[in-house]
């Protein structure tokens, strides 16, 4: 959640870590380490099944305790989001 992370921590008085701040890069990084130690065994990356690496990813954090509590979040927000530029 790019800047607004700060905004979240406030607002919702927990403290996230980095590991909160899913982005297209740390996705595309884990899916190629991945590739790399031979998990899709040589098969092409599809970007539509591999990318589950993002389902993954919010999956494992949400059940990261924020609020000094032993157990996982309730509820977790997700802001999907990017920018779109004219040409």
């Amino acid at each position: 959640v790019d800047l607004d992370l700060g905004n979240y921590e406030r607002f919702l008085d927990v403290t996230l870590t980095r590991d909160n701040n899913i982005t297209t890069g740390k996705t595309y990084q884990s899916v190629l380490d991945k590739e790399g130690i031979g998990e899709y065994l040589r098969k092409a990356i599809q970007e539509v099944p591999h990318i589950n690496a993002i389902k993954t990813w919010i999956e494992s954090i949400s059940l990261i305790p924020v609020d000094g509590k032993e157990s996982p979040a309730d509820i977790y927000v997700i802001e999907l989001g990017g920018i779109v530029g004219k040409r």
